[in-house]
């Protein structure tokens, strides 16, 4: 498709934003990043801005913690929350919304929930008697580790939930997709606990050949990934049975293994990436050489054919006053009745068609202060973006843009040295 040179190298992937077109990841010295597929580039924050546990819950906004804030990075700038308690987690919401979790004091935490970019706290709560351990989200709840069990949190409003009861301290969690299951590595036992979150119970457990390290689910929570305690292996687990199907020979990295849509694994034997039937265990290919890039799948259309129609610019005939148009009624009334003239003089009458141009546009927001700020600080070749304000439904919205131009590319070559996401649209002018 394209490539990009001198780009990072990726610790992490957050997430894919289908809309958009964007992949999002942290680099390995935790600095934030964006692959944009459609434009066929990669952008990432200052070198100073590094964040730890970073996190997306829509694959487009990044969120993280620095110096005890919580920050969000999206397209449009860089956003910050600051508490009297230092925040260590942060939890981001499907809806926008986002709840932080405080650094630890004696096994107790604080809670809040914000909406970005306001700072306002809209719900908060403390948790006491914590331990370190996994702290995770599985659908709407957070899963907070004690020393036997789990702290429940409702993300939502942050109302406590019965406690989950295990039989020793957790070292992994991993939720399915839904968020219905949660499985839980539980230090010294060989066998995965597995938490129902609709009947609040434990079920029965999945057995294991031995003790787990790590555990990995499958984006369409069909197996799950275990790393065993020692050696160069995981155990696949059939999520609908909670039973061991096989065992595949791999490394253990960031991005690999994994299960790829067709239920196919990706594991790593030594320079080579191997992919292994989940069903039947039978390895289906080999890509060699393949262990030296890092590995991310997803699913996107967005580089489907467009119709050509889409891409024309609307244009609009505006009468300058109703007496003008009653005059161009009477006009033509009057023509009706005449001879049609000669053929080169009809052609000197047919008006000059509409000139196309180009204007980029960076953010279309509600709230004009934001609109005026982020305004401010794009600047191209000396020129200054401003404010369109349009009525959308009776709400005013503003738009962040630059130019006109003549020419499509002139509009996307401003839009490409801006180094913000952008688009570009079509501005007819007589």
């Amino acid at each position: 498709m394209w490539s990009a040179p001198g780009a990072p190298k990726i610790a992490a992937v957050l997430g894919f934003d289908p809309d958009e077109g964007v992949i999002t990841f942290v680099d390995q010295r935790g600095v934030p990043g964006r692959i944009d597929l459609r434009l066929g580039d990669v952008s990432q924050a200052g070198a100073s801005f590094k964040l730890a546990g970073a996190g997306s819950a829509d694959g487009s906004s990044i969120f993280g913690v620095s110096g005890g804030k919580a920050i969000r990075f999206t397209a449009t700038g860089r956003w910050e929350l600051e508490r009297k308690s230092p925040l260590a987690v942060v939890f981001p919401q499907p809806d926008g919304a986002l709840v932080t979790l405080s650094r630890d004091t004696d096994g107790s935490v604080d809670l809040w929930r914000v909406f970005p970019p306001d700072s306002d706290i809209l719900d908060s709560a403390t948790v006491e008697g914590l331990v370190d351990g996994p702290r995770i989200q599985g659908g709407d709840l957070l899963y907070l580790a004690t020393p036997t069990g789990f702290a429940v949190v409702q993300a939502r409003n942050l109302e406590r939930l019965p406690e989950i009861t295990l039989t020793g301290r957790p070292k992994a969690a991993v939720s399915t997709p839904s968020g219905d299951r949660l499985f839980i590595a539980v230090e010294g036992d060989t066998a995965l606990a597995v938490y129902d979150r609709y009947r609040g119970t434990l079920g029965a457990a999945a057995p294991l050949p031995a003790t787990p390290r790590d555990l990995r689910m499958d984006p369409l929570g069909r197996y799950l990934l275990v790393r065993p305690e020692v050696g160069d292996s995981a155990w696949i687990i059939a999520v609908g049975t909670s039973k061991p199907v096989g065992t595949v020979r791999t490394a253990w990295r960031s991005d690999i293994p994994f299960v790829a849509s067709d239920g196919v694994i990706a594991t790593v034997v030594g320079k080579d990436v191997v992919f292994v039937d989940g069903a039947t265990m039978r390895r289906t290919r080999r890509i060699a050489g393949g262990a030296a890039d890092f590995w991310y799948p997803f699913h996107w259309a967005g580089f489907r054919p467009r119709a050509a129609g889409l891409d024309q610019p609307v244009e609009f005939e505006v009468g300058t006053s109703d007496t003008a148009a009653d005059s161009s009624l009477a006009a033509a009334a009057a023509a009706a009745d005449t001879i049609a003239p000669p053929a080169d003089t009809a052609a000197e009458a047919v008006a000059t068609p509409a000139t196309t141009r180009w204007v980029v546009s960076f953010a279309a927001l509600l709230v004009e202060s934001s609109a005026r700020q982020l305004a401010q600080e794009i600047t191209v070749n000396g020129q200054h973006a401003r404010l369109e304000t349009t009525m959308r439904d009776g709400v005013p919205v503003h738009r962040v843009v630059l130019g006109p131009y003549s020419s499509r590319d002139e509009a996307e070559r401003v839009g490409r040295d801006s180094g913000r996401s952008y688009w570009v649209y079509a501005a007819a002018k007589p």
